[in-house]
């Protein structure tokens, strides 16, 4: 469960989905992702499949088209700044993508056979990718397909411009990839943010208050503390906190504590025993 990566493109629509669907707080299970990708070959995943599969996740999976590469723009934007993901095809017509947001001129888009699946292109550059369709008795044609919710969404990354290209980088490739882990682990400790929210502290503060005491503890219970890398899964809660907007009521500081200990505590011993979380487990040389 994270931002999917994988290589083939005629296999990208359904990663292309559930990028979307986790832009809308729906954790789609990656096994089946897997098996989903793996059913048919290249002609099983056009608008049609994406569509009843959006719909078994109570979405919408709506067709716009556009005649002009300005109207398609004026179209798109709106969707992008409210946070609704849409999907596209671009290079080819079965690579399809998620576009996620937009900020300062650039578009934020999930490409599941990039290395870290985040991406940033200008509207030019996504001009020129866009998969039109054009035949001899029509002219061009761009289509792109939001996802729109039927529920009240909870969840949702808010995904910057500056949060995509620190994920970009190399030393936090792990943060993407086990992003809906974090997400789950956090979710046990406070919530996101909502209109009803009162006395409240924002989580990603709280862990950046409370770090090295926590740190101090854990390292007291299981003596082997890897004390550097264990600042380092802090941060990276800290991070995916922020992006999500999530709180803690003040009356559970004390709690959001032990559990944070406990869960860096059961991440350390499954470090020491070569079981990891948040990280790929390297596998063991023969002797």
């Amino acid at each position: 469960m994270a931002f999917y990566t994988h290589p083939k493109s005629w296999q990208s629509a359904p990663y292309a989905l559930s990028h979307a669907l986790m832009m809308l707080g729906v954790f789609t299970d990656e096994d089946k992702t897997a098996r989903l990708s793996q059913e048919r070959r290249r002609k099983a995943f056009d608008e049609h499949r994406l569509r009843k599969s959006a719909r078994e996740y109570d979405c919408d999976f709506r067709k716009i088209r556009r005649l002009q590469p300005e109207g398609a723009r004026r179209a798109l934007l709106p969707y992008l700044r409210r946070r609704t993901p849409v999907l596209l095809r671009i290079d080819r017509p079965d690579h399809w993508v998620a576009l996620v947001g937009a900020e300062r001129g650039k578009i934020l888009l999930l490409d599941s056979i990039e290395p870290s699946a985040l991406c940033v292109a200008s509207w030019n550059q996504l001009r020129r990718r866009w998969v039109v369709e054009e035949t001899r008795t029509a002219n061009a044609r761009y289509d792109f397909f939001p996802v729109i919710p039927r529920f009240r969404v909870l969840t949702r990354p808010n995904l910057s411009l500056g949060h995509v290209r620190q994920l970009r980088r190399r030393e936090n490739r792990d943060i993407a990839h086990f992003w809906n882990d974090y997400v789950a682990d956090l979710l046990d400790i406070g919530r996101v943010r909502s209109a009803q929210s009162e006395k409240v502290r924002s989580l990603g503060e709280f862990l950046a208050r409370h770090e090295g005491m926590i740190l101090d503890q854990v390292e007291h219970w299981h003596g082997g503390l890897d004390r550097r890398r264990a600042e380092r899964v802090i941060r990276h809660l800290r991070f995916v906190a922020d992006t999500l907007g999530m709180v803690i009521s003040r009356k559970e500081l004390n709690r959001a504590i032990a559990s944070t200990a406990v869960l860096l505590t059961l991440w350390a011993e499954g470090e020491r025993k070569g079981k990891p979380i948040y990280r790929k487990s390297k596998p063991r040389s023969r002797s």
